[in-house]
Order: C-alpha cells, then structure tokens, then sequence
C-alpha cells in the first residue's frame, strides 16, 4: 500500500531487502526445552568439546555482575578481538564504550571463556523489555579447535534465560550460517527507495532505480 501510494503520488519507487534477523520465542520456556529442539550435530559438538576442554585443560567462564570492575571484562574482550579472525573496528573505542554505556544501563549480560586463564571467547547480550539481544562475539583462533565460541554461547543463553526469563532471544542482524543452528525463526527487514523525478535531483535517482530494476529483470530471465 505505501508504494502503490508513492507511486500514485508520480514517484519512481522500489522495494529492497535490508537485512535479516534470526530469532527463538521462548516465551514461556525453560533452557532445557529449548536446547532439546536445537540440532543434534550442535548440541553432540557442544558435548563433545566440553568433555575434551575438561580433560585437556582448565576451563572457566566468567559472567558480569554489576559489582564487578567492568574494565576487566572490557579487557577480556579486546584481548580475544586482537588474537581473532575478524578485522580490527574501524573505531576501536566503540566497542569498549558500548559495554561501558549498556552496564550503566543495566542491560548488559556478558560472559568470558578462559582456558588455561587466558581469555578464549568473549560475548555481550543486551537485555532489554523481555528480549535479549547477541550484539558482539568473538573467540581467539588459538583455541579454536575447543570450539569456545560455542561452549559460551550455551552458557550465555542458558543463562540469560533463567536469569532474565525473556520472551525472545535473537542473534542481532545477519544471515551467518551458525545463527540458523541456535534459532529457529527469521525475519526481514525491508525498506523503499523512492524518487520525485520532478525535481534535478530526483530524476537522477529515479533514472538510476529504473536502470536497477531493468537490470535485475534481464538478470532473471
């Protein structure tokens, strides 16, 4: 209806895909429910690399509480980041300050893995109105092969959901392919571009979304 309206209004308009969201309702559930509808392969993995780390090493996770110094955990994350496959953030006191701002907000949910006492993987949720949220996660390749990403996150979930009880838990935007092994929903965010070819600039842009979308027809044929 809202682009039938823009259309009718004389403006050049298109649909387009943003970005998805793979979430559970675990409204009324306990961890263990939960976990038993998750797939075989992830929950015989979490088992099977739990049972190995305990023997091999010595395993610890550590989780936020407000009485606990937060530069620690800041700490505990920037030292995982820096020994992880992903790249280095193009503002690197945004992260850090994020933890800061949502654990004076009283949302932030965070857990480090340690082996050995050196930090594996680190994660933070924000819970907020019965919905949490996984915003930042990351595990240090040195330990990759205990699969610490996975051992926190099981912990990190069933955790937040005996703590916080939330209706809805969500793996934050993206279409990673692990998401799909922890949740069981997705949805998708769409928005519209839109055009007035009645003015220079409008033109232009209309021109361009018209190209587009002639484009992606001969595409699919």
């Amino acid at each position: 209806e809202l682009l039938d309206g823009l259309r009718d209004a004389g403006f050049v308009a298109k649909p387009y895909s943003d970005w998805a969201v793979w979430y559970s309702n675990v409204s009324g559930k306990g961890f263990e429910e939960y976990w038993s509808t998750l797939p075989s392969s992830l929950r015989n993995t979490w088992h099977r690399k739990t049972t190995a780390l305990a023997r091999s090493a010595s395993p610890s996770i550590t989780t936020y509480s407000p009485q606990d110094d937060i530069e620690r955990f800041v700490a505990d994350y920037n030292r995982v980041q820096q020994k992880s496959w992903k790249q280095a953030e193009p503002y690197p006191a945004f992260i850090p300050n994020a933890i800061r701002s949502f654990a004076k907000a009283g949302v932030l949910r965070m857990g480090v893995l340690a082996i050995d006492d050196a930090p594996a993987a680190a994660q933070f949720w924000i819970v907020n109105n019965r919905r949490a949220t996984l915003f930042k996660l990351v595990y240090s390749e040195n330990f990759s092969k205990h699969s610490p990403g996975t051992v926190l996150t099981k912990h990190m979930i069933e955790s937040i959901m005996a703590g916080d009880h939330p209706h809805e838990i969500d793996f934050g935007r993206g279409d990673d392919a692990y998401k799909k092994l922890w949740m069981h929903s997705r949805r998708e965010r769409w928005g519209i571009e839109a055009a007035n070819p009645k003015t220079i600039r409008g033109a232009l842009h209309a021109a361009r979304i018209l190209a587009s979308q002639a484009r992606n027809a001969i595409f699919n044929r």
